[in-house]
């Protein structure tokens, strides 16, 4: 029995990165195998997009709305906060320096009238004094604001400082007319000139307040709008995150939920012997290569329990291909193969009656060789005792040829004696041949009787006698031959 080949097993397929593929077919040295369409073939075909791309992707374009929301937040924040700078800076500043300029001119007013109705010439200087200061504190505010004047409330402004200028002249002359002691000039003045002034001034003024109350409702206005914006581009992209972010999370999650389902409902009917599983994925990323390795084992595995089918009808030609020195299944495979091939030429040897070999069980466990080890030891004891048998056998023989020599001296002594037998048998046969003769010749002369005269009783009784020795004659088989007839004598 030959137990030598070189059928290799089809189908295993080695995941290993030693080897060189062409299309569906690998090789390794001089051998090659098939390689599943939907491996590590596919693998090269378009764009992988793997979990980390994926995540990348999202991540990516989550940073980038993120940063943009940031970008826009920073902008209309800049752009909030420079429209209140302006506001503070315009508007409010110059309603200010306008508030400013008309309290100054309120001020200034009284301090005239005061210095008007005063008692006495150090209360009219003081009086005066502080009008002039508040019209220099007017003359100020002014000039601020008209440098800072738009061009709707700059005319206004340049009013109240020509209006302030003549005021200040008048407010000179009302002095020296007070200081002169014209009170009534003085009066006439300030009830006429003054006061005229002082409403023109007030008019001025109350347009401009006007102006900046304006411009301040309409910066508060633009400013709400642009917050409103802001605040509405801010949540929607927010929301638009948080979908693309749910989205994306479920993308990925349902990939790799799908791909493990079907992963794991393979591994389960592998796991109850069903090697006939093959998990199909559309996707191009880590799952597929863990399924694609799925696969790889369910046909490795098919391909092993392939051989182990070929090895159980007992052809023990199959070459084992080891995936890998961690090959384990393949490992014990082959050491199966290889102990099975051994025992296999052993009982060869056995059937061609080599008794001489001496099976060695590959461990204390090993049931094939402990029985072909005792099945050898007990042909030996057979065949010990079939030798010892035919040595009986030998002598035996031999007494039994001496035996039949003792036999074959007797049987000629018998024969001699036999031969003396014969003799005298054959001579009692002459004498009893001539005694049938002569009987026979009495029979053949029948006594003659005459119907007539008195002799017909005599011939009566010789009939009958005659009758008689022939009855006797018939009674002894050998006296006369069976196809001798006999004559009848009628006797009337």
């Amino acid at each position: 029995m030959k137990t030598t080949g070189s059928i290799r097993a089809a189908g295993r397929i080695d995941p290993r990165g030693d080897h060189a593929c062409g299309g569906a077919i690998c090789s390794i040295g001089n051998q090659t195998w098939h390689q599943p369409e939907t491996a590590v073939t596919q693998r090269g075909k378009g764009m992988r997009g793997t979990i980390k791309l994926k995540l990348t992707m999202v991540f990516t374009t989550l940073i980038v709305i993120i940063a943009g929301l940031a970008t826009y937040s920073a902008f209309s924040l800049g752009t909030l906060n420079a429209a209140s700078s302006a506001m503070v800076e315009g508007p409010v500043r110059r309603l200010e320096l306008a508030l400013a300029a008309n309290v100054a001119a309120l001020d200034a007013i009284r301090a005239q009238k005061n210095a008007l109705i005063a008692a006495s010439p150090t209360d009219d200087e003081a009086f005066f004094k502080q009008s002039f200061a508040q019209i220099d504190i007017m003359m100020t505010s002014t000039r601020d604001g008209l440098a800072i004047a738009s061009a709707e409330g700059k005319p206004y402004w340049q009013k109240i400082l020509d209006l302030g200028s003549t005021f200040q002249q008048k407010t000179e002359t009302l002095k020296s007319l007070e200081t002169l002691g014209d009170h009534t000039a003085a009066v006439a003045l300030s009830m006429g000139d003054l006061r005229a002034l002082t409403g023109d001034l007030m008019t001025a003024v109350q347009s401009l307040i006007e102006i900046q109350h304006k411009g301040m409702e309409k910066t508060v206005s633009e400013n709400a709008d642009l917050y409103g914006t802001s605040k509405t581009m801010l949540v929607t992209a927010s929301v638009l995150s948080g979908l693309l972010a749910l989205a994306a999370a479920f993308w990925i999650i349902s990939g790799i939920g799908n791909g493990l389902k079907k992963i794991q409902a393979v591994i389960g009917a592998v796991a109850i012997g069903d090697l006939h599983q093959q998990v199909e994925i559309r996707t191009n990323d880590e799952i597929k290569d863990l399924v694609d390795s799925v696969n790889v084992m369910t046909a490795n595995l098919r391909s092993t329990a392939a051989l182990a089918d070929r090895i159980a009808i007992g052809d023990l030609s199959a070459e084992v291909n080891l995936l890998s020195d961690k090959d384990v299944l393949g490992i014990a495979i082959e050491r199966m193969t290889t102990n099975l091939r051994v025992t296999a030429t052993i009982a060869d040897e056995i059937a061609n009656g080599d008794l001489t070999v001496t099976p060695k069980p590959a461990s204390d466990k090993d049931t094939l060789g402990i029985a072909l080890r005792n099945m050898v030891e007990r042909l030996r004891a057979v065949v010990g005792d079939a030798l010892s048998a035919s040595e009986n056998v030998s002598a035996g023989s031999q007494q039994l040829s001496s035996g039949s020599e003792q036999l074959s001296q007797g049987a000629t002594e018998q024969a001699s004696s036999a031969e003396e037998a014969s003799a005298s048998m054959e001579e009692g046969g002459q004498h009893q041949a001539e005694r049938r003769q002569r009987r026979t010749d009495r029979e053949d002369r029948p006594p003659v009787c005459s119907p007539r005269g008195g002799k017909r009783q005599g011939c009566r009784q010789g009939c009958q006698r005659h009758a008689h020795d022939r009855r006797e004659d018939l009674d002894r088989p050998g006296d006369r031959p069976p196809d001798r007839p006999a004559r009848s004598q009628r006797c009337s």
